[in-house]
């Protein structure tokens, strides 16, 4: 019965891997933003877009 459980939880765990580095992404990407400033950039940093 380990095999099915296995089977669901591995895409699972690679899904959240993936949001975590998009998320990591965007934020890093809002930080070195030079070109938008004030309450845009923040906003854009605290949504992470």
């Amino acid at each position: 019965m380990i095999f099915p459980v296995g089977t669901n939880v591995f895409p699972i765990i690679l899904m959240e891997m993936a949001f975590l580095i998009d998320g990591n992404c965007r934020l890093v990407h809002g930080f070195g933003d030079k070109e938008s400033v004030g309450w845009s950039r923040g906003f854009r940093i605290d949504v992470g877009i």
